[in-house]
C-alpha cells in the first residue's frame, strides 16, 4: 500500500460514503455526494466519479454457475422500447451471476451485480442518513439493453427504508456506438434532465453538457486524460456569463496514479456510460481548485490490493478525516 503525507485541507468528494461517526464535515460531504446520486438529481455526479466511488452491502457475492433469480428487473434481451410516461419494464427476472461491492459499513455500500455475459444489469447506492434510528437511504438502478446489446434504458428507484418514494427514468440515444445523449423523466414523462456529450478521436469522453428543468445555469463538465487514459483534470462551467457564456466554477485534478487496476468506471458518473473508460489506474491525490485557481480541499488515497492486482481496501484522508472502504468480488 502506498502512503504518502500531505497537508490536509477542507474535504469536498462528489461520490464516496459515510463513516458511522457524529456527523463531521467529511461526513456531510460524503452524504451530499451520495443524495445527488438519488432519482431526482439536477447534476451528474463522478464518483468514483471520476473523484469517487459509491457503496455496496456486505449481502452475497454471487458466483457464476449458480445464478441467483431477481424478479425486480427487467430482462436486458427483452428491451421495453420506452417511450416518455412509461416508466416501466417488461418485469422479466435477470439472473444474477456474480457483483463488485465497495462497503463503507454494513449499512454504506455500493453494488453492481453483473449478468453471465458480465454485462451490469443493476446497480444500488445505499447509506445511512439517520444515524440515531439506522434508517437508511437507497437508490436502485436498472439497467436495461436492446437487441444489439446496447444500454438503452435505466430506472431509477429511491427507497426511505422499505418504502418507494421516488422513480425516474432515463433514455439512452447513440450515434454510431457511443452515447450523444440522454434524457431523464419523472414517471408522468415530465423531462428532468438532459444530457449530450462529446468524445475525442480516441474515443474519449471529452464534454458533457447538461440542462436541468429545475435549474436555470446549465452545465458543461470537460474532462482531460494523460497518455494512459487516466482523468487528470475535470473541469464544471456554468453559463452565468452576461452574455450567455460559460464561466469556469470549480477545477478537479487528479494526480499520483498508480499502475493497479481500477474497477470503479461504471460508477464514475450518472447516468451509467458503460462503453466510457475515466481511468485504468487509481490516482492517490485529488485537488479541488475554485475558478480562481485557489485550493479549496485536498485528499489523499491509499490503496491494498490482491494477487490480481485488483484494489481490496481504498482510505481516504481529507480535512475531515479518513474514510475506509473495502472492496468484494
Amino acid at each position: 500500500m502506498k502512503t504518502t503525507k500531505f497537508l490536509l485541507s477542507n474535504s469536498s468528494t462528489p461520490q464516496s460514503v459515510r463513516p458511522r461517526q457524529p456527523l463531521g464535515k467529511f461526513a456531510l460531504v460524503i452524504m451530499a455526494a451520495l443524495t445527488v446520486a438519488a432519482c431526482n438529481r439536477s447534476a451528474t455526479e463522478l464518483a468514483p466519479h471520476p473523484g469517487d466511488s459509491d457503496k455496496p452491502s456486505a449481502d452475497t457475492v454471487k458466483t457464476p454457475g449458480k445464478p441467483q433469480v431477481d424478479t425486480t428487473t427487467t430482462n436486458p434481451g427483452k428491451p421495453a422500447d420506452p417511450k416518455p410516461g412509461d416508466s416501466t419494464g417488461t418485469g422479466d427476472p435477470v439472473s444474477v451471476y456474480k457483483s463488485m461491492k465497495i462497503s463503507y459499513s454494513a449499512l454504506d455500500f455500493q453494488e453492481v451485480q453483473y449478468d453471465a455475459k458480465g454485462t451490469p444489469v443493476r446497480y444500488t447506492s445505499q447509506y445511512m442518513y439517520n444515524q440515531g434510528t439506522g434508517d437508511v437511504k437507497r437508490t436502485v438502478y436498472s439497467l436495461q439493453y436492446g437487441a444489439d446489446q446496447r444500454l438503452n434504458r435505466i430506472d431509477q428507484t429511491l427507497y426511505l427504508g422499505n418504502k418507494q418514494i421516488a422513480t425516474t427514468y432515463t433514455l439512452y440515444h447513440y450515434t454510431g456506438n457511443q452515447v450523444d445523449r440522454t434524457e431523464e423523466f419523472a414517471v408522468d414523462g415530465t423531462l428532468l434532465v438532459s444530457r449530450t456529450y462529446r468524445y475525442s478521436a480516441a474515443g474519449q469522453l471529452v464534454q458533457l453538457d447538461q440542462k436541468s428543468r429545475n435549474s436555470k445555469n446549465a452545465l458543461r463538465r470537460t474532462f482531460q486524460y494523460d497518455g494512459k487514459g487516466n482523468l487528470t483534470t475535470m473541469s464544471d462551467f456554468y453559463n452565468v456569463a452576461p452574455d450567455g457564456g460559460y464561466v469556469l466554477e470549480l477545477t478537479f485534478a487528479f494526480e499520483d496514479y498508480d499502475n493497479q487496476k481500477h474497477v470503479e468506471n461504471l460508477m464514475a458518473t450518472t447516468p451509467f456510460l458503460p462503453a466510457v473508460t475515466f481511468r485504468t489506474n487509481n490516482y492517490h491525490t485529488k485537488i479541488v481548485r475554485s475558478k480562481d485557481g485557489k485550493e479549496i480541499s485536498r485528499e489523499t488515497v491509499d490503496y491494498a490490493y490482491n494477487a490480481e492486482g485488483l484494489p481490496t481496501q481504498r482510505v481516504t484522508s481529507g480535512a475531515g478525516g479518513k474514510l475506509t472502504a473495502t472492496y468484494t468480488y
